[in-house]
C-alpha cells in the first residue's frame, strides 16, 4: 500500500502532501503514517475509520452526484464560456468553498484554502471552462474528459440568492458540456452542505457514491 505524493498541493501549499486510498479499516492499521516523508496526508476511506490518534480527524463526506445529459432537457446550447476576467470571480470561488476541508481544518494556517481556490478559478478561466450567469450574479466551472463532465466551482453572489440562480447554473452547466460532447456529468460536494445537495437532487442528479476524508497532520 503506497502514499501517493501530490506535487501540485505540496508546491501550493509549501510542505510535503500525500494521498492514502484506503479499500477498508484494516489498512490504515497496517501502516505507519508517522514515518512517511509527509506533512500532510489525505486519507479517503468508504468507510467511518476507527482511529485512536488526534494526528487523524474526519474532514469531510464527500458525496458524488451524477446526471445522464438528455438533449431533450437541454437549453441556450449557444453557451460561451466567460471571455473577460473580473476580480468577482475570486471572491466567488471563495464563497464556493466555505464549507471545504481546506477552509474547516484549522490547522491549515498558510493560506491554503485562499491559495488553492483563486488558482483553481483562474486556471479555469484560462482553460475556457468558466461560466457565468447575466452580471456575474453566479459561475460555475466545467471540465470535459472524453464524455464525463464535471462541475467543478458553483457559486452564487450573496446579495442574489434565493432568486433561483444555482438552478440556472446548473442549466449553463449542462447546455455547456451537452456542447462538449459529454453523456453524463458529476458534481461533488459535502455532505454537511445541505443547500448544494438539495439543489442538485432537485435538478435530476442522483447520489453515486459517498468517501469519508481524513487529514493526517505529522507533528
Amino acid at each position: 500500500m503506497k502514499i501517493e505524493r501530490l506535487a501540485f498541493d505540496s508546491e501550493l501549499f509549501g510542505y510535503e502532501v500525500g494521498r492514502l486510498l484506503l479499500k477498508n479499516q484494516y489498512e490504515v492499521d497496517r501502516i505507519k503514517l508517522s514515518n512517511q516523508p509527509f506533512q500532510l496526508i489525505y486519507i479517503n476511506s468508504p468507510c467511518p475509520l476507527d482511529v485512536d490518534s488526534t494526528n487523524v480527524i474526519l474532514v469531510d463526506e464527500k458525496l458524488t452526484f451524477q446526471k445522464k445529459l438528455e438533449i431533450i432537457e437541454i437549453k441556450n446550447q449557444g453557451v460561451f464560456s466567460v471571455q473577460n476576467w473580473n476580480e468577482v470571480f475570486s471572491m466567488l470561488a471563495i464563497e464556493s468553498g466555505h464549507l471545504s476541508r481546506f477552509k474547516t481544518d484549522k490547522r491549515l494556517k498558510n493560506g491554503e484554502f485562499e491559495k488553492l481556490y483563486k488558482l483553481w478559478i483562474k486556471q479555469a478561466f484560462e482553460q475556457q471552462q468558466l461560466l457565468a450567469v447575466s452580471d456575474n450574479k453566479g459561475i460555475v466551472t466545467v471540465s470535459t474528459t472524453n464524455d464525463q463532465a464535471s462541475i467543478g466551482l458553483i457559486a452564487v453572489h450573496p446579495e442574489h440568492r434565493g432568486k433561483g440562480i444555482g438552478k440556472e447554473l446548473i442549466t449553463l452547466a449542462k447546455s455547456y458540456a451537452y456542447q462538449q460532447g459529454a453523456k453524463s456529468i458529476e458534481v461533488i460536494t459535502q455532505a454537511n452542505n445541505k443547500q448544494a445537495c438539495q439543489l442538485y437532487q432537485g435538478t435530476g442528479f442522483q447520489l453515486i457514491d459517498k468517501v469519508y476524508v481524513y487529514h493526517y497532520w505529522k507533528e
